[in-house]
């Protein structure tokens, strides 16, 4: 009796098993050429952000994503150490009154089991740095995959941005660009993520 029951669980589970595979290959297959045209398309957006990513600032695009980005960051508890001190309005930036360009380049998805980042370089006349910034990360018991909201994410930059304004003639107001710069970062990172993390958890 018992070996009976077990080769039906074992016909019912191949079956289950069987159609996950192909609804799985179904997706995939519908999702690779939007993901190819996307690919291409950012690809294309790529020579324009490595010669002055301040030519995004203009764009619809973009001053949406700063409302969104200042809302979520003004009502976080994760930037308490920085609040944000940047205008809604991209067109009063400082960044748009420095005479060099800021050069965004070297964007790199990191993807791991359980672990997915991104890492690009930002240049400003005699400074460069190398950023990597998570997208998400396991728990701390490891049970279930932690996303990093955009307030986490420019916490993290702000964190490790060491920018250097000496030439840059901002009187005092290095915070404010370091603040710009990381919104900047993370709008790029925010439309070049093309494969989002794939949500797993552990049983207890």
């Amino acid at each position: 009796m018992q070996g009976q029951c077990d080769a039906v669980v074992d016909e019912q589970l191949m079956e289950l098993y069987s159609r996950i595979a192909q609804q799985s290959m179904q997706i995939r297959q519908i999702e690779a050429p939007y993901l190819e045209q996307r690919s291409q398309l950012l690809e294309q957006i790529r020579p324009y952000l490595e010669d002055d990513a301040r030519s995004v600032l203009p764009l619809p695009e973009f001053q949406l994503f700063v409302e969104q980005f200042l809302a979520t960051c003004n009502s976080s508890l994760r930037v308490t150490d920085h609040p944000p001190i940047i205008s809604v309005n991209p067109s009063t930036w400082l960044l748009n009154r420095i005479a060099v360009p800021l050069q965004l380049s070297h964007y790199r998805s990191i993807q791991q089991p359980r672990f997915y980042a991104f890492q690009l370089t930002a240049r400003l006349e005699n400074w460069q740095q190398t950023f990597a910034i998570t997208i998400a990360r396991p728990t701390a018991d490891g049970s279930e995959l932690d996303f990093f909201g955009v307030d986490r994410q420019w916490a993290e930059i702000l964190a490790q941005i060491r920018l250097d304004t000496a030439s840059l003639h901002v009187f005092e107001q290095d915070a404010r660009l370091a603040q710009e710069v990381g919104c900047l970062i993370c709008f790029v990172g925010s439309i070049f993520e093309l494969i989002s993390p794939t949500v797993w958890f552990t049983f207890p």
